[in-house]
């Protein structure tokens, strides 16, 4: 599959710490995704910087795929190559000079510590902040204004879901208990 041993798992200090001692990174790369293998909409943010480490090497597990995940937070994973299914390639962008994991870490530190307000806005709001950091905010800001929105009309449409399946359990138990008064 060419995904390392390592699964994705969430930050930890530790992982922080372990990112923060990475000389640098190469490039940084934007993949879009969808939730789940059924669904279409591509509403993933995945972003994968490539290590590279003082002598111009990359060492094991060059990649370094960060995501925000609703349920776990910010997610991180070190891997050989970059494979999530159904995935599509955003931007790109290679560093004339590399950038230090210092700015990424202390970025991923501010995540650990403040958790997000809208954990499915952040999503959207983790990637775009570390795309930011990689000094590409503006090249992307558009997209992820997009993605965003893309979200927000997909929690609206999962609460609606939610209210007709609610509505349809309330309807069933209401009429059993109509039949038992009978």
């Amino acid at each position: 599959t060419g995904r390392s041993a390592k699964r994705v798992v969430a930050l930890t200090g530790a992982a922080v710490r372990d990112i923060g001692n990475i000389w640098g990174f190469h490039s940084v790369t934007l993949y879009t995704a969808p939730l789940s293998d059924d669904d279409e909409k591509q509403l993933r943010q995945i972003v994968v910087l490539e290590v590279r480490c003082v002598d111009g090497k990359s060492g094991e597990h060059p990649l370094l795929q960060l995501e925000y995940d609703p349920d776990k937070g910010v997610t991180h994973e070190r891997v050989d190559t970059f494979n999530v299914q159904m995935a599509e390639k955003v931007a790109e962008h290679q560093f004339s000079v590399p950038l230090y994991s210092h700015r990424i870490a202390d970025l991923l530190q501010q995540w650990l510590d403040t958790p997000p307000d809208d954990p499915y806005q952040a999503m959207a709001e983790f990637p775009e902040a570390i795309i930011d950091a990689c000094g590409q905010g503006a090249v992307m800001e558009k997209h992820f204004e997009e993605a965003k929105q893309k979200i927000k009309e997909w929690r609206e449409e999962e609460k609606k879901k939610e209210r007709e399946r609610q509505l349809a359990a309330l309807t069933v138990a209401a009429s059993v208990l109509m039949c038992n008064i009978q």
